[in-house]
């Protein structure tokens, strides 16, 4: 950790001891003989060694701030991150004057360190990381151990049968869980499309099927056939109640594909209160599951200071451009 404006040399004392050092060396030369061999190195070692001097006392004229990328000038208030090694002004990491003569006055001390804010979110992700895989670790301990002391107090033949069932549970559950994705592939549901409060059930299904009619033609979507509708769940008694989400049954995979597509543009719509509305795949029980997971992850990752997030598959990539 270094920091600038409160140097114990300043640039000017060490441009002025490079000048006496490089005098003392010129008087030496008057008094040697002249002669055609390279100079000793000694003697090229005395400039060099000012240098570094130099160098020493505070930000070259060529380092920017990591920040505003403006130069950073010795006379400036400035200090170095211990992990990216770029220097910053203690104004753009608004960094307290208590703390920046602190600092000043403590940089030759080895156990302290100071890092920019970009450095102590990375620093903070890692630690974050390293509990969830030690915590992952643990589980993963504890069932080994587990699953030890269950073949310590079983025969060969208890255990193969066991990894039978095991094997056969797990089969039966991914074709029953494929069959399931088959049946919701042509569905979507959409959330915040506004509930009749018609008393009859076929008024109702009439008036979700017009306003169904209406944010397809919207959405430029009228070539889109809809085999069926219905609302999830009980009916609320309340009528300023949030409305139930609507489950659309289309007539192909390539027509959810393109609504779902061009339902992307609803939150730009607020004539009519379309930006309101939203919509997504039908998910089974398990993808709703791993969604839930996966958008606990984005939010937590976008508070700890993360950006341009988003889910793919269940999972958190950052999204490029």
């Amino acid at each position: 950790m270094e920091t600038a404006g409160h140097s114990r040399r300043t640039r000017g004392q060490a441009r002025e001891t490079h000048i006496d050092v490089l005098g003392d060396l010129e008087d030496k030369k008057k008094k040697i003989k002249k002669s055609d061999k390279q100079p000793s190195p000694c003697k090229q070692s005395i400039p060099e060694a000012a240098q570094e001097k130099e160098a020493a006392a505070g930000p070259d004229t060529h380092d920017s701030c990591g920040d505003c990328h403006k130069k950073v000038q010795p006379n400036h208030r400035a200090i170095k991150c211990d992990h990216c090694w770029l220097w910053h002004h203690t104004s753009c990491e608004k960094v307290s004057e208590e703390v920046y003569v602190f600092f000043s006055q403590h940089e030759d001390e080895e156990s302290l360190h100071w890092f920019c804010k970009k450095c102590s979110i990375l620093f903070k992700r890692i630690g974050s990381t390293v509990q969830r895989l030690e915590e992952a670790h643990r589980r993963l301990e504890e069932k080994v151990d587990s699953i030890a002391d269950r073949l310590n107090n079983t025969t060969p033949t208890e255990v193969q049968e066991q990894i039978t069932t095991v094997l056969s549970d797990k089969i039966r559950e991914d074709k029953e869980e494929m069959e399931e994705q088959s049946r919701r592939k042509t569905s979507i549901i959409v959330h915040g499309l506004e509930e009749s409060s018609a008393e009859e059930p076929s008024e109702r299904l009439e008036d979700d099927s017009c306003q169904v009619a209406t944010l397809l033609n919207e959405l430029k979507c009228d070539n889109v056939n809809v085999d069926k509708l219905v609302r999830l769940g009980r009916k609320p008694e309340d009528t300023n109640s949030k409305p139930r989400p609507l489950k659309l049954v289309l007539q192909n995979e390539d027509q959810k594909t393109k609504l779902l597509k061009e339902a992307k543009n609803l939150k730009e719509k607020k004539e009519g209160g379309w930006d309101k509305v939203f919509m997504h795949q039908d998910l089974t029980p398990k993808q709703r599951e791993l969604r839930k997971v996966a958008v606990a992850e984005l939010k937590d990752r976008m508070a700890r200071g993360e950006r341009n997030l988003i889910i793919v598959n269940n999972k958190v990539i950052t999204k490029r451009y």
